[in-house]
């Protein structure tokens, strides 16, 4: 009877975990198929919209397109002619995944010289607690605050690692509304609280 219990809450967890943590199955590849074309594939293990964007390094957008139809892949090839040398990101989002790739053309050449990969992080509230879980893939340095109306009333760094599981006791804030700003590296994502009595 013990071994079922354990078996049973091993399950159990394990389900928990894998609901939690099934982020991080975006793959996304740039493979040159001539001098002046790239192929871009992309896949992940759920079917959701994919949103593609390519800007270069001033933020001028050459392509933006999401997808018609919820997929689990996605493949297209892109004309790079049209862009002149210099460096370039290509962003693909699918869901709460968002892999960017730092690509250079010199000469017709394509070169990917970084790649960043992020999930949102997820937030629940419970009572007076507000959780958040949070894959670092790209290993950032990372914090959290809390604002009431644009005034800073809690600010805290996280240490530096991948699996990020933190809570925040919001007991002693009046009723109201807060917004709770959690950063990895250049990323910011906002999570918006109401404390009720």
């Amino acid at each position: 009877m013990k071994t079922m219990k354990t078996t049973l809450l091993v399950t159990i967890f394990a389900f928990i975990a894998s609901a939690v943590f099934a982020s991080g199955n975006l793959k996304v590849n740039i493979e040159q198929s001539s001098p002046e074309e790239a192929i871009v594939e992309a896949s992940n293990v759920e079917a959701k919209f994919f949103e593609v964007e390519i800007m270069d390094e001033y933020g001028d957008r050459f392509y933006s397109k999401k997808t018609d139809d919820k997929s689990f892949t996605y493949k297209r090839k892109y004309d790079l002619s049209t862009l002149e040398d210099g460096t370039y990101f290509m962003t693909v989002e699918h869901g709460d995944e968002k892999y960017l790739k730092e690509f250079t053309v010199h000469s017709g050449d394509i070169q990917v010289v970084n790649q960043r990969k992020v999930v949102d992080p997820h937030f629940k509230v419970e009572g007076d607690m507000v959780k958040l879980s949070y894959l670092n893939f790209p290993n950032d340095n990372m914090s959290i605050a809390v604002y009431d109306e644009g005034k800073l009333l809690h600010e805290e760094e996280i240490e530096t690692q991948f699996t990020v599981h933190k809570a925040l006791d919001l007991s002693e804030l009046r009723p109201g509304n807060y917004k709770v700003v959690f950063a990895s590296g250049f990323d910011i994502f906002e999570y918006d609280v109401a404390l009720k009595q």
